[in-house]
């Protein structure tokens, strides 16, 4: 018999009333009246498409949900990276597990963190991919998430690869995506931690023009002060790469730095007592102690008229937020609101959830050149505090730049606090001194 005629015949014989009844057979039946044949690739088709019929179909004829192509491609793999995560979930439910689990579904959960599909990498999880996977380039799904800005799915995976917080921050900071960076915050991700070469998530932002990524990272703890082993800070990256704009914003967000002081701890001098012979050095030769820690501050914002005309502030000693205006004083604490800015952006691009960029600008009453940025709802600054502790004194000193005492018979003002560092001023001369940090 002729071959074409032996392949007519056995279709006939399939497709007969008497085979019909097989539920294999039927299933064959619909997959050839809908256009697919009974094969690996397109069995893969189907999961690409999202065509949970076809699939059940498939599987009902005799496909091993677990299959793959000649390149090992499997339909978990195709759903994952479109995004269709009921039909990875109905796949490992018939069998595909053993496809995703262990290192083997790291490149599978990949694909699912980049889909933005949170039913999919739930799915995979629960079927055994590790999180902790890393394909050859160091991509985790925790920082695949956070290249795409899927919040809903960082906030999944950052309880199970908390040790990728910190990397996944930069990624998102890197992109600009706010929600993405809110939530790894959210999650524990330190906004200051450094890279191998001393970048903060803030020079990111600042290096790709990203401004408010930029503005919630300072609301959230940024340190715009913070310089990397080239010693360039945030807003020399915004610089150097055409964003004038943004670098002008993170200047006026930092405390302004002598014009001939030594801003990095590798230009300090070494710790007393082995400081250069002058009047600051015996001053310093005083200090038994030096801590620096981030200033903290007795208000903080709760909210900006939408019309600019006032802020809300709640004191630490009011029970209620009470209402100021430009040119007003903020209870005691010595600060006078210049400016109110009512903002709103969204979450991502596209999204109709907001969130509170607000700002407002403050000077001290003593020194009209010192503003304070307060964004969102929160008082974050980025000035630090210093706390001296002179020979055996029990009580030690808490400053702040601009601060004034006497060591050693000197007038000594603190000209600026650096992360690492205080830059000491004599106030009867031009002498200027960097002095290192003890803890």
């Amino acid at each position: 018999m002729p071959r074409l005629a032996l392949s007519a015949l056995l279709l006939l014989i399939a497709f007969s009333p008497s085979c019909r009844n097989d539920p294999a057979d039927k299933a064959r039946l619909r997959l050839h009246n809908s256009g697919y044949a009974f094969s690996v690739d397109d069995f893969l088709r189907a999961a690409s498409d999202g065509r949970e019929s076809i699939l059940r179909d498939f599987i009902t004829a005799g496909m091993r949900p677990d299959v793959t192509d000649a390149s090992g491609t499997s339909a978990v793999s195709r759903a994952s990276s479109a995004g269709h995560g009921h039909l990875v979930t109905l796949l490992i439910n018939q069998g595909a597990a053993p496809a995703v689990s262990g290192p083997k579904g790291g490149p599978i959960l990949l694909a699912a963190a980049a889909s933005g599909d949170l039913d999919a990498v739930s799915a995979l999880i629960r079927a055994g991919a590790d999180p902790a996977w890393l394909d050859p380039d160091g991509w985790s799904a925790l920082a695949t998430a956070a290249q795409h800005g899927h919040a809903p799915i960082i906030a999944a995976l950052a309880p199970i690869a908390p040790n990728q917080l910190d990397r996944a921050l930069k990624i998102a900071a890197l992109e600009g995506h706010t929600a993405a960076i809110a939530a790894l915050l959210d999650a524990g991700a330190d906004p200051i931690a450094p890279t191998s070469d001393g970048r903060s998530a803030l020079m990111f932002a600042a290096e790709h023009g990203r401004n408010d990524a930029a503005t919630l990272l300072l609301l959230r703890g940024a340190i715009p002060t913070a310089l990397d082993l080239q010693s360039l800070s945030a807003a020399d990256h915004a610089d150097q790469n055409g964003h004038d704009a943004l670098a002008i914003t993170l200047r006026q967000a930092a405390p302004p730095l002598p014009a001939n002081s030594l801003p990095t701890p590798a230009s300090a001098p070494p710790p007393w007592p082995g400081l250069p012979a002058s009047s600051l050095a015996a001053a310093a030769a005083q200090f038994s102690s030096i801590t620096i820690s981030p200033r903290s501050w007795p208000f903080s914002l709760t909210s900006v008229a939408p019309d600019n005309s006032s802020a809300s502030f709640l004191l630490a000693d009011s029970p209620e937020p009470l209402t100021f205006s430009s040119g007003d004083a903020v209870g005691i604490s010595g600060w006078i609101i210049d400016s109110i800015t009512h903002r709103l952006v969204p979450l991502r691009p596209g999204s109709d959830r907001l969130t509170d960029l607000s700002e407002v600008r403050l000077r001290r009453d003593d020194n009209p050149n010192r503003l304070l940025a307060v964004r969102g709802c929160l008082v974050q600054s980025p000035e630090w505090s210093a706390t001296i502790r002179i020979g055996n004194h029990p009580d030690p000193l808490s400053l702040h730049s601009g601060d004034q005492f006497d060591a050693a018979g000197i007038p000594v003002r603190i000209a600026a606090i650096l992360p690492s560092a205080l830059i000491l001023a004599n106030s009867a001369t031009s002498e200027q001194l960097s002095v290192p940090a003890t803890r």
